[in-house]
């Protein structure tokens, strides 16, 4: 049987997860006395389905109403088996599915695992290969009990500005989980890590476009312009090597006036060549008052039928390819509200 995952209730694989959590209870074994942390957490992303009174009168009404019994019994399980792991909670991380890595560090931060976990326990975890901030970041509790360790570990890799600069500029209307840095985590630290990231083989292009034009707008975060024409420079090296060999592909807009263009304007595609051709004749022979301001909607699109501007992009109106993709750093091109 498929393990139970909870994403969000209007995910896709919510239907699958609640035939799976119907499935569980109607064959649930009572007996057993040994589980691990697997299926701890399965039971954890169960309990969280059942906060949802639609979801979980639907799984009731399917089980015979087994399944508030069921909950009891694996949240006694759940306490049962922190407690029999609360001081090596951290050493079970290695055995965790994939799809359970954010709630193993959601069940760590409640106080009876958090409180009993060691430090060098827990730099452990932040050597093992299979680790990442992000994982740790999103929980404010563990930030704060952990606050210099994690400081000290993120001073010396030079990927966490990717992070860092990630936590001030990505929209917080992208969905995405709020990001907590540790409070010992300076001004000047921060500059640091992001020098040694323009600084370091593996660099991303697209965040080193957030450092060139990274807006003076944060408290906690300030890069100065030495940063940023050190950035730039880099970002010019690493361009040119990608496309040193002509790789990629090449589009062109190409706009003309024609004077003897009878149509006002002609739109065409050639490949992967757009083209706008504007009538310098017609616009000359229709002066008057109300073609000139139409020309604004009809040749040039400036505005809509309703003499809105349409040169406006806003968040809403963009597909999930280019929210997710492209424009992560959105604040640079699009309007929140209308």
């Amino acid at each position: 049987m498929d393990r139970v995952k909870i994403y969000s209730k209007y995910d896709l694989t919510t239907n699958m997860n609640i035939n799976n959590i119907i499935n569980f209870t109607n064959n649930f074994n009572y007996e057993i006395e040994e589980y691990n942390i697997n299926d701890v957490l399965e039971y954890f992303n169960i309990i969280k389905f059942s906060k949802d009174n639609e979801i979980k009168e639907r799984i009731i009404n399917e089980t015979n109403k087994k399944f508030d019994e069921v909950l009891k019994i694996i949240q006694r399980r759940i306490g049962k088996f922190n407690g029999k792991n609360k001081e090596s909670f951290l050493s079970l991380y290695n055995e965790v599915d994939f799809i359970y890595r954010e709630d193993f560090f959601e069940l760590i931060k409640r106080d009876d695992i958090l409180n009993n976990i060691k430090d060098l326990d827990f730099e452990e975890l932040l050597n093992n290969p299979n680790f990442h901030y992000n994982l740790i970041l999103k929980h404010e509790k563990i930030v704060k009990k952990f606050d210099e360790i994690i400081t000290k570990y993120m001073i010396e890799d030079s990927e966490c500005a990717e992070i860092i600069i990630g936590k001030y500029i990505y929209e917080k209307n992208q969905n995405r989980d709020e990001i907590y840095l540790p409070k010992s985590l300076t001004q000047n630290n921060k500059e640091e890590i992001i020098v040694k990231y323009i600084e370091s083989e593996n660099v991303n292009l697209r965040y080193l476009g957030m450092v060139i034009n990274f807006p003076n707008k944060f408290k906690e975060l300030n890069i100065s312009d030495k940063i940023k024409l050190k950035a730039k420079g880099r970002y010019i090296q690493e361009s040119n090597k990608i496309f040193k060999n002509s790789t990629g592909i090449e589009t062109e807009v190409e706009v003309t006036y024609d004077k003897n263009q009878e149509e006002p304007v002609i739109y065409s595609v050639d490949k992967n060549i757009c083209r706008v051709s504007v009538s310098t004749k017609w616009i000359e022979e229709n002066l008057d008052f109300n073609t000139l301001l139409n020309n604004f909607i009809y040749i040039f699109s400036f505005f809509d039928m309703q003499m809105r501007l349409s040169l406006v992009s806003y968040l809403s109106e963009i597909g999930s390819l280019e929210r997710h993709i492209l424009l992560e750093d959105s604040y640079n091109y699009y309007c929140k509200n209308k």
